[in-house]
């Protein structure tokens, strides 16, 4: 009797472990503190980091400390590269850090290094959460509080693409006077004379800017880089010229005319 239960338990658990959804592999290997200076970085790191993130990252180093692990595969020499921690290695080069060593392989490192920062910058921001979470926070660095007032205030909206500089510049170029650079037919007995039209185009003034314009490959890859260059405090606008956003453009200029 005790046989023939164990057995019906054996085979509930085989039936039931049959149908769990397949196991995650688990590819970390150890874990080990190192000096920051002796992990290698991966030649083909396509992160930069700003003087900003550089400066939040140390204050927040400095007020809470290492919370989390690097990430980093061991080579056939037995170094270690990194895959995830680049900045964190470079602002602390004399200390001891904390790393998870991951077996993969040098397609897999790619892969990873490629899609890790992206699949993160993909998650959208909460606003109302997140402004209360940020109005909590006490910090005396300036760089942290910067960065706190910045997710407190943002729309986590895209930005409209066009400002009211360019409405003014559109309406003025629907004019048919301003189209064509002649005047307007004016009866003087009998005859049709040209009037110079004297209006001037609205003046613009340009403030200083220092902007970059990125290529993205489709529009996942657009409003994932979005969401993240806003959450590090970026101002960013986007511009999208697929058939979609054009004829929604068009509607606009029509609407305005």
């Amino acid at each position: 009797m005790i046989a023939h239960h164990n057995e019906a338990h054996r085979e509930t658990t085989l039936s039931a472990a049959e149908g769990a959804a397949p196991a995650v592999k688990d590819r970390i290997r150890r874990f080990v503190r190192v000096k920051a200076a002796e992990l290698k970085p991966h030649p083909c790191n396509w992160r930069l980091h700003p003087p900003e993130q550089r400066a939040a990252l140390e204050a927040i180093l400095a007020e809470i400390g290492y919370a989390g692990a690097l990430v980093a595969r061991e080579l056939p020499d037995g170094s270690l590269q990194l895959i995830d921690g680049h900045l964190r290695a470079e602002v602390s080069p004399g200390a001891d850090v904390p790393v998870l060593v991951v077996d993969l392989d040098d397609r897999e490192a790619e892969k990873l290094l490629a899609l890790h920062d992206p699949i993160a910058a993909m998650a959208r921001a909460e606003q109302l959460v997140l402004a209360e979470l940020s109005s909590r926070i006490e910090t005396e660095n300036a760089a942290l509080r910067q960065l706190l007032d910045s997710l407190a205030t943002s729309t986590g909206e895209f930005a409209p693409l066009s400002d009211s500089a360019d409405d003014d510049l559109r309406a003025f170029a629907s004019t048919p006077n301003d189209r064509s650079g002649g005047g307007t037919p004016d009866s003087v007995g009998g005859e049709q004379h040209g009037t110079v039209d004297e209006r001037q185009p609205p003046s613009v003034e340009i403030p200083e800017l220092y902007q970059l314009v990125v290529e993205c490959r489709d529009l996942c890859e657009q409003e994932a880089l979005f969401d993240r260059l806003t959450a590090e405090g970026y101002s960013c606008r986007v511009v999208n010229t697929a058939a979609e956003s054009r004829a929604k453009v068009a509607g606009d200029a029509d609407a305005d005319n």
